[in-house]
């Protein structure tokens, strides 16, 4: 009876054993086909069986594509500066055109402050002019005699001033008179 149990509790362990046994073998088995796969999967990525150009390829392909992006940058950069190179020329073309705008403004400034500066001179020689002017009657020998006739004929009747104007007609022809002769010594 001993015997058997030990016999039995030494199947029960060999079975246990055989079952980790397998259980060690499928893990060992498992673990073989990953790292197959693995090592399989490094060497395709290096190329590691091959000559080397599927990599070289790859390689070249992320090359060309970071190349090509490069290029499309470049070209929008160089778009870019054309468009603003062109925004600065119609700018400076702009801005010439003010300067020359400004430096006919200022002539014509000048010109028409020296204008306006005669037109003061003159206007204040009128001035002058005119107080002189309305002066002038008031010591005008001839001004005065008339406006003597004047209050006269004012003053008199019709008949006076004609007497008057009888006697003015008179000596003015007698005057035109004088001259004729004088010219005709003369002559």
């Amino acid at each position: 009876a001993i015997l058997a149990e030990q016999k039995e509790a030494l199947l029960k362990e060999k079975e246990e054993h055989e079952r980790q046994l397998g259980q060690v073998k499928k893990e060992e088995l498992d673990e073989t086909e990953k790292f197959s796969s693995e090592l399989k999967e490094f060497g395709l990525a290096y190329d590691l069986c091959g000559d080397g150009h599927v990599k070289r390829e790859e390689s070249a392909r992320k090359e060309q594509h970071r190349l090509k992006m490069d290029e499309d940058e470049l070209e929008n950069e160089l778009s870019s500066f054309t468009e603003h190179k062109k925004k600065i020329e119609e700018t400076e073309r702009e801005k010439k055109r003010a300067e020359e705008e400004v430096t006919s403004l200022r002539q014509k400034h000048s010109r028409l402050g020296q204008v306006l500066k005669e037109h003061h001179k003159r206007t204040a020689d009128l001035e002058l002019n005119k107080e002189e002017l309305s002066q002038a009657p008031d010591i005008d020998t001839e001004f005065l005699r008339l406006k003597e006739e004047l209050q006269m004929c004012k003053d008199d009747n019709m008949e006076a001033v004609c007497s008057a104007l009888r006697q003015e007609l008179r000596k003015l022809q007698q005057l035109k008179l004088s001259k004729q002769q004088e010219r005709a010594k003369q002559e």
